[in-house]
């Protein structure tokens, strides 16, 4: 018997990276865990194509396009041919993973703004959220997007969310800008990290409307995983810790951050 009722949605994974396991595997042991749907990110230029064939070859899994801040040194036209090409895709459901990261200036700075921007203004031309990846760049991003959420009302409306703030682990004063500009806010399993207590502070000052959960996979494994290969079935662990820190049961977390995730994606599920 699954141990959740609505089943979880693990709203952000890369299926497409190496894993111990298959994905066939990942995905039953994720419906044994109580998630029905996961999330396939893209990040550098060859997942591109990796995500929209995992997606053709299972039901359960849709996908994203876009290009990651660390590979923002690669951007050219033709990269962004292919992110307009792939959203174009039944089961592409966003833009990103995209963002800016100058704690690891994989990329240089500039790139980084240029690759941002452009893909947030192609979010807004084809009506797809996005999914956001921010570290140590919080005045930039809040300036890009807060013209990107003022471009996105006016071409679609109040109704209709932005995009996501994913696996957060910004400051307290950036989730409120974030919320105040309509985005919703991701946690992973970091919450459940024991330095990350400022994080888990954010948890409960989320409104639950606007909560989704997530894994990162194959990366940053909640407890009591620490120490293994991340996984969609994981998202559990995100779950419950999400339910110990609002004090709500597990199945309102599920019911209600599943809601959420159809939501922000348009997804076609009930």
């Amino acid at each position: 018997m699954s141990p959740v009722s609505p089943k979880l949605i693990d709203s952000h994974a890369h299926l497409d990276y190496e894993y111990d396991d298959s994905v066939d595997e990942l995905i039953e042991k994720a419906a044994l865990a109580g998630v029905s749907h996961i999330i396939t990110i893209a990040a550098e230029p060859a997942s591109l194509k990796r995500v929209r064939k995992l997606c053709d070859n299972h039901k359960n899994l849709f996908h994203t396009s876009g290009i990651h801040p660390h590979e923002a040194k690669d951007w050219t036209e033709e990269l962004f041919s292919e992110v307009k090409d792939l959203s174009q895709s039944p089961k592409c459901v966003a833009i990103g993973e995209l963002g800016l990261d100058y704690y690891y200036d994989h990329s240089d700075r500039d790139s980084q703004l240029v690759c941002f921007r452009e893909q947030l203004d192609f979010s807004v031309e084809v009506g797809k959220p996005v999914i956001v990846h921010t570290r140590d760049a919080e005045e930039d991003t809040e300036e890009e997007l807060t013209r990107h959420a003022s471009d996105w009302r006016k071409q679609h409306g109040m109704e209709k969310p932005p995009g996501v703030i994913h696996c957060f682990i910004a400051s307290e004063k950036f989730a409120e800008f974030a919320l105040k500009e309509g985005y919703f806010i991701s946690f992973s399993g970091i919450i459940t990290f024991k330095n990350a207590e400022d994080v888990r502070n954010v948890v409960r000052m989320v409104p639950m409307d606007r909560l989704l959960v997530e894994t990162d996979s194959p990366y940053l494994a909640p407890v009591p995983h620490r120490g293994e290969q991340n996984q969609p079935a994981y998202v559990l662990s995100v779950a419950k810790k999400i339910a110990e820190l609002k004090e709500q049961p597990l199945n309102a977390v599920a019911k209600i951050t599943r809601a959420n995730t159809i939501r922000l994606f348009s997804l076609p599920l009930a």
